[in-house]
């Protein structure tokens, strides 16, 4: 049986967006709840954390791909790399308590909480790098493996041909 629904004009997000996939109901019940019960944009409580990694020569270090952090526990397996066999992906330093999200097809849900062990590695440019400010990296971290927010992370990069922008991600509302 299919289902239908209408959308509003001023539901729409401009031109930027018209694929039926991200208008479906269950989003908006979603958010409405949300913002209900005094949601805020995940921009008012965690800023990108932008350091820019650049390998030197003859150094080695610790690389955080997606595919080595559990999905379940966001553990992470860092891999050692020489700087020489820096992949192109290699961009962001992560500092202990950082928050790292797949902007990678998100509904995986490849998100980890950097500890002191991690710090000064670098992540692949696949993943946001979050800092938390209104809350605790812990809280973050939880909330970001939440089965609602993942499902909002991942409407968010839907049909977004270079999906690693950390902008997008600001569709994920928190719940304080």
């Amino acid at each position: 049986m299919a289902v239908c629904s209408n959308v509003k004009v001023s539901e729409l997000e401009g031109a930027n967006r018209l694929d039926a996939e991200y208008y479906q109901p269950k989003y908006f019940i979603t958010l409405n709840t949300l913002r209900a019960l005094g949601a805020v944009p995940l921009e008012e409580v965690a800023k990108p954390a932008k350091r820019r990694f650049r390998p030197k020569a003859g150094q080695s270090f610790g690389y955080i791909e997606i595919s080595e952090v559990n999905t379940s526990t966001g553990a992470i397996n860092v891999v050692s790399l020489p700087s020489e066999e820096a992949p192109d992906r290699a961009q962001w330093i992560v500092r202990n308590g950082d928050v790292i999200v797949s902007t990678v097809r998100p509904v995986r849900n490849a998100v980890a909480l950097i500890t002191a062990e991690e710090d000064g590695f670098v992540c692949s440019s696949g993943f946001a790098v979050l800092k938390a400010e209104a809350v605790t990296p812990e809280f973050l971290f939880v909330f970001l493996k939440a089965r609602p927010t993942v499902e909002l992370l991942d409407l968010s990069l839907i049909h977004i041909s270079e999906p690693t922008r950390p902008l997008y991600i600001s569709y994920a509302v928190f719940c304080l």
